[in-house]
């Protein structure tokens, strides 16, 4: 339900002559975050995207349509914007501007009464949907003090971990690969077990307090390691190549010692393995969806270039076309200097395109279509709503009878180590999750074709409607061609 739906025929038609009707463009911002604007929206036709761009890539948190209204938080509350809102697709607004609406509300006391009471509806509405989230991911002790219980909760367990980490650095300093390393290993195993049911029954806010303490408690020690160094350059807007290439590579490394244990502990982790297990299974089943001839294959984003070495090898005989494309130009760098054998048969395209834009079916132009598309990541970043989006525009970059394969991380004991200690803050999915959100889009025939414990390829065919397949069941097809 939607502000609007709370307020009766009349009272609608009175605000609606207090509005001013714009047109505004695809990619424009609208409304941006930590600014101090009042001004309300209300869509008429066209899209609107509620964006983190604080994030590397930025994360879109909701899409908006035909409807709804965007402002009236701040509007309500005076206070700053807590997101940027930009528009999606071409869109007819109807714009309140702060002052003006204030104003006749000041004026209009009956109209005021009954706006704020609909508003008032409104929030009542958004409580009760983020309780009853709350309760269903078992966040139960919400009220006040909350926040301060978890932050000891992060205290507490920073403390254990550190009283270990300091009884171990004398013996790495003497003997860097010494039993220590080892039980180093087995420090953070028990960490993370200790971790995950610390963090399991928190709601959002509190995972956030004390994960932010967890974080300030321990980052004297694990900035000493690679892949937190890394990570954090990844979140101030840069590095992806860079730090997936550490977590396929598998080499330890660090400032010292402890930093190179603490880095091959992270690197262990079943998420870590995860990443590195299926860049090569998406190489793999690349290689059962590749047709006679000479395929055109689009890779996005190109990440580290494991994936695109492999396809050049396989279309060595044959030849073919690969396009990469990625929104971030140190990892096209990075492909063009890393793929050091280009076989003659095969064509390496690199396209810088905004990757946002093609997942929101905004017609880039990558010189389709393809016979294979592989997308490699990009749903560890996108709610359900925009995953569906992303599929749709990848479907609709292939050929008749193409094959797209994407990846995705799923649900780790593990997932509080890089959404609060690394800052590698992904959305992860369950296959059957997985495969009910594209059931739900409209797709049929859906199959799970590989997966490991955290891991898992979703990849499916264009035919006469849109067909998906996934990837991780007992009984799928060692083959995506049958």
């Amino acid at each position: 339900m939607r502000l609007f739906d709370h307020l009766e025929k009349s009272l609608r038609e009175r605000l609606v002559g207090l509005a001013e009707e714009i047109h505004v463009t695809t990619g424009e911002l609208i409304i941006r975050r930590g600014e101090h604007n009042s001004d309300v929206y209300r869509i008429l036709n066209g899209a609107l995207e509620v964006v983190d761009s604080r994030a590397t890539p930025e994360v879109v948190l909701d899409v908006l349509g035909p409807g709804a209204v965007v402002g009236e938080m701040a509007f309500l509350e005076d206070r700053p914007r807590s997101a940027d809102v930009r528009v999606g697709k071409d869109a007819e607004l109807l714009c309140w501007r702060g002052a003006v609406l204030h104003q006749a509300l000041e004026d209009d006391p009956d109209l005021a009464s009954r706006f704020f009471r609909a508003a008032a509806a409104q929030m009542s509405v958004r409580l009760r949907a983020a309780n009853t989230l709350a309760t269903s991911v078992g966040g139960a002790g919400g009220g006040l003090g909350a926040s301060d219980d978890a932050k000891k909760r992060g205290e507490a367990l920073a403390s254990r971990l550190k009283s270990q980490l300091v009884d171990l650095e004398t013996s790495l300093r003497t003997h860097p690969d010494g039993p220590a390393r080892e039980a180093l290993g087995s420090v953070i195993t028990r960490f993370v077990e200790q971790g995950a049911r610390a963090f399991g029954g928190l709601t959002f806010e509190e995972a956030q307090a004390a994960g932010e303490t967890l974080s300030r408690e321990l980052h004297p020690y694990l900035v000493r390691a690679k892949t937190v160094e890394l990570a954090g350059a990844r979140a101030e807007g840069g590095g992806w190549a860079q730090l997936h290439g550490h977590v396929y590579n598998n080499e330890a490394r660090g400032i010292d010692p402890m930093g190179v244990a603490l880095d091959a502990a992270l690197l262990a982790l079943p998420t870590s393995q995860a990443i590195r297990a299926r860049k090569d299974a998406i190489a793999t089943c690349a290689g059962d969806c590749l047709p006679s001839g000479r395929p055109r294959v689009l890779v996005a984003p190109t990440l580290t270039g494991v994936v695109v070495a492999r396809l050049g090898q396989m279309l060595a005989a044959g030849g073919g076309d690969i396009t990469c494309a990625d929104s971030d130009s140190t990892s096209l760098a990075v492909l063009d200097s890393g793929v050091t054998t280009r076989p003659s048969k095969v064509m390496l395209h690199a396209r810088h395109a905004d990757l946002s834009h093609m997942v929101m079916g905004r017609g880039v132009d990558l010189e389709g279509p393809f016979d294979l598309a592989l997308v490699d990541g990009l749903l560890d970043y996108l709610p359900d709503r925009v995953a569906a989006s992303l599929a749709a525009a990848i479907e609709g970059q292939l050929s008749p009878g193409g094959w797209a394969i994407l990846s995705q991380l799923g649900p780790s004991p593990d997932s509080f180590v890089f959404d609060h200690l690394l800052g590698w803050r992904t959305v992860r999915r369950t296959p059957g999750l997985l495969m009910e959100l594209f059931r739900t889009a409209g797709f049929e025939d859906l199959k799970v074709v590989w997966s490991d414990e955290v891991g898992v390829l979703i990849a499916g065919r264009k035919q006469e409607g849109l067909r998906l397949v996934s990837a991780a069941s007992a009984d799928a097809p060692q083959s995506l061609v049958e």
